[in-house]
């Protein structure tokens, strides 16, 4: 009986030194993640931003935020061409004032997005030297003037 007690005492002993043992490795590998996580996360974040399909998406989404804003003044100048031509009185009239009102907000939030994008040193550091640093325009946009240096490149 008691050899059968010991050999069942070493048995349970070693799943408890090997239990031990594998949360020993876990805990120590995790430290050694946390320990080194500035090091090999700043290397990661620089292989990922030099990466090719990074740097041409960084580069084609400031093309893409000038292209939108364009179309949203395109829209704008096309609305206040209309509005020129439609009854006070109607309701149409009353529908494109809204239409006017919803444009120059999405062309205010693609020059916000352009202009913060363009602060990021992820994204912005790929930003083409042809295009504005910057976007200044006037909100809200009118027909007389106001267009963004996107729309004259």
């Amino acid at each position: 009986m008691k050899d059968a007690t010991l050999a069942i005492l070493i048995v349970v002993g070693g799943f408890v030194v090997l239990f031990l043992a594998v949360w020993g490795i876990v805990l120590a590998s995790f430290g050694m993640r946390v320990a080194t996580a500035g090091l090999f996360g700043a290397g990661e974040a620089r292989i990922r931003t030099q990466s090719a399909d990074f740097r041409l998406g960084a580069y084609n989404h400031f093309f893409d935020l000038c292209a939108s804003i364009q179309g949203n003044e395109g829209q704008l100048d096309a609305l206040f061409a209309e509005i020129d031509l439609i009854d006070t009185t109607s309701r149409d009239y009353g529908y494109t004032i809204k239409s006017i009102t919803g444009v120059q907000g999405i062309r205010a939030q693609s020059i916000a997005r352009y202009n913060q994008d363009a602060l990021k040193w992820t994204v912005g550091q790929f930003r083409d030297s042809d295009l504005p640093y910057k976007i200044t325009a006037a909100v809200p946009y009118s027909p007389e003037g106001g267009k963004t240096e996107c729309a004259y490149q």
